[in-house]
């Protein structure tokens, strides 16, 4: 079933913690805070996962219950200040998704029978993915936009 209208400001309070959480991690991954090692798999694993749904978030085509940024069209505005210009797919993201749903979402032989990319194969587009999301908060019209500040400051963390 697809994503009607009257449910996206719920989709905007989801997506408020994938969000703040990827920009939490991606602080903490510049900052080279030092952490054990069990935190710092678990917040590079976490990071890489929020990765994950915002590439499909950004640039997926929506199969099933699949939320993604064209559902935002929907609101008054939004299409002509997040123009599909903006969500023309990269030529990184079939590899980047691959990589990651291979090797997060999935036990597969590609984890021990290829080498696992370094975290800079990553960390290259996240001002990419920055970028959009800076963007899509722009492009909110006035009552989804108080929607999106509720849920950020829910799941905003002082550092």
């Amino acid at each position: 079933m697809p994503i009607r209208k009257d449910e996206l400001h719920k989709a905007l309070e989801h997506l408020a913690f994938d969000i703040c959480h990827f920009r939490l991690y991606v602080e903490r991954l510049k900052s080279g805070s030092k952490q054990d090692r069990a935190d710092s798999q678990a917040m590079l694993y976490a990071l890489l996962l929020h990765v994950r749904l915002l590439i499909d978030f950004f640039y997926g085509k929506p199969t099933h219950d699949d939320c993604c940024v064209c559902h935002f069209d929907l609101l008054d505005g939004f299409e002509q200040a997040f123009p599909a210009s903006l969500r023309k797919e990269p030529k990184w993201k079939a590899d980047i998704s691959g990589h990651l749903n291979k090797r997060l979402a999935h036990l597969t032989a590609s984890r021990w029978r290829e080498t696992r990319p370094a975290m800079d194969h990553y960390a290259r587009h996240f001002g990419t993915i920055l970028d959009l999301i800076s963007r899509f908060e722009q492009a909110l019209p006035p009552g989804s936009r108080q929607v999106w500040d509720r849920g950020k400051r829910m799941w905003t963390y002082e550092v």
